[in-house]
């Protein structure tokens, strides 16, 4: 395993949740084509589509013709129906201009940015017979020198524990903070005085198809720093 410094022997940020187990480790990072809907839906980078369709397969049936359309595209990388939503609105941009994936190489995770444009960091692992190699990219810095990570290698997949650090040890050049919130301090060092705290905390979202406490683990930092979510009701 190569990493920067003694990053897999730090403790990580925040808390453990409660009877998560974070030395689960995926026995690879290749989808279960069992699992049809994150399966068929796997190589859709627009963030909006991604969830739309999936919400789709998951309430309805794969035989709708809209999805199946939608499936086409993607597959054949025509990009339509991604070029398509951009117009409708910028926010679902997101994904859409996302550096191309090398040989072998896999989204293992994405952190997802309530921005203007709906900006996509993605978190991809890329298999070798050695192993897994780590890099982390976005739409805007296409030769992912923005980001440093502590972890670069492994000779297998990660536990759920060495994702995490993975995400909490990686810094965004020029900005304060790591990922992946380095974006929301930006947001409140720059005191935009038309976000609250409940903007703030939902700027952020972390997910992955690999890892499926991720998203709960890391909304710990938003109820930690901002307090709950609350309901628009209330």
């Amino acid at each position: 395993m190569t990493y920067k410094g003694n990053i897999m022997n730090k403790r990580m940020d925040l808390p453990k949740l409660p009877g998560v187990n974070y030395s689960f480790r995926p026995r690879s990072y290749e989808y279960d084509p069992l699992d049809v809907v994150r399966f068929l839906t796997k190589d859709i980078q627009n963030q909006y589509i991604r969830e739309l369709v999936r919400d789709w397969l998951r309430e309805g049936s794969p035989e709708n013709h809209f999805i199946q359309a939608i499936l086409m595209d993607e597959i054949n990388e025509v990009g339509e129906s991604a070029q398509l939503v951009e117009r409708l609105n910028p926010e679902y941009m997101g994904g859409n201009h996302s550096a191309p994936f090398l040989p072998f190489e896999t989204e293992i995770g994405r952190i997802c940015l309530a921005s203007t444009t709906g900006d996509v960091i993605s978190i991809r692992a890329r298999s070798s017979d050695a192993g897994y190699h780590y890099r982390i990219v976005d739409e805007y810095y296409l030769d992912d020198g923005e980001y440093d990570i502590g972890l670069s290698y492994s000779k297998r997949p990660l536990t759920f524990r060495q994702f995490i650090l993975l995400i909490e040890s990686a810094t965004i050049r020029g900005m304060s903070g790591t990922l992946p919130f380095g974006w929301e301090y930006t947001n409140i060092d720059c005191g935009d005085d038309d976000l609250d705290t409940q903007d703030y905390r939902e700027f952020t979202h972390v997910e992955s198809d690999f890892y499926p406490h991720t998203t709960e683990h890391f909304e710990q930092h938003q109820d930690l720093v901002y307090g709950p979510v609350w309901d628009d009701d209330e």
